[in-house]
């Protein structure tokens, strides 16, 4: 539902938005057999704190092993 702010902003706010339309694709790991590991970094890891509200930024590493599935990260 839409709410209104100072001088006609519109919520849910663009960037709110975007994480609410987001998903995570996946795809089929064509080598199940075969064990390695993905590692993802994100060095400007930018998020929302839940309980100010203001925006917080990390470093973000991710590190897993395909079994049935790969995750595609765009951004």
């Amino acid at each position: 539902m839409s709410e209104e702010l100072n001088q006609g902003t519109i919520r849910p706010l663009y960037g709110e938005r975007k994480i609410a339309e987001s998903e995570i694709i996946c795809f089929e790991n064509p080598n199940k057999s075969r064990n390695y590991q993905i590692i993802i970094d994100l060095p400007e890891f930018t998020c929302k704190c839940p309980f100010s509200g203001y925006p917080d930024f990390a470093k973000l590493k991710v590190t897993y092993q395909p079994k049935k599935k790969f995750m595609s990260l765009n951004h």
